[in-house]
């Protein structure tokens, strides 16, 4: 005597094609510190559903998106130039990483005003030596001595201490700042 089971049906499906990829920011893009990044991908797979997409700066988790649009925001990006990728993963539990972006962040110029120092009585008329000292990860463009909102020049030396000859001082009291741009 013979017997047949019930039949079985196996579906045999060939590879999933999934891909991945960073939309935002594009590559190279660089960004002022203190900052807050918006990173967006795309993600598919041919035959099943995306689980989720996690963003990874070098190897560390900065957070899983489960659902499309896979955007997260990055608050206090690290300064300096970050590795991004984005890692999916299909609801079958397999995972495909994009490409790296590289992202730059930079810190903000540093800067003071180290003469005159606050409180300093002169005499109108009189010449009065500015000088301040500035720092910036990429390098200075210029630094600016202002009186309110107006310039009182650009230091046209290359260096730290930055300074400036303000002649004939007016009479009142004067709100004196410096720009640093980098």
């Amino acid at each position: 005597l013979q017997m047949t089971s019930t039949s079985a049906v196996v579906m045999v499906i060939g590879d999933p094609v999934m891909t991945v990829a960073i939309t935002a920011p594009t590559n190279a893009t660089a960004v002022a510190a203190p900052a807050s990044v918006v990173l967006s991908a795309t993600a598919s797979n041919s035959l099943v559903g995306i689980q989720q997409v996690e963003f990874f700066r070098g190897t560390n988790s900065l957070g899983v998106v489960t659902a499309s649009p896979y955007t997260l925001t990055w608050n206090n990006a690290a300064v300096g130039t970050n590795s991004i990728t984005a890692r999916a993963t299909d609801v079958l539990g397999m995972s495909k990483n994009s490409d790296p972006v590289t992202l730059i962040v930079n810190a903000l110029p540093q800067v003071s005003l180290t003469s005159p120092t606050n409180g300093t009585v002169v005499l109108a008329g009189t010449d009065l030596g500015l000088t301040a000292t500035a720092t910036s990860q990429i390098g200075l463009t210029q630094v600016e001595f202002l009186l309110g909102n107006n310039s009182l020049g650009v230091a046209t030396n290359t260096g730290s201490p930055y300074t400036l000859a303000w002649t004939n001082v007016p009479v009142g009291t004067n709100y004196l700042t410096v720009l640093a741009t980098d």
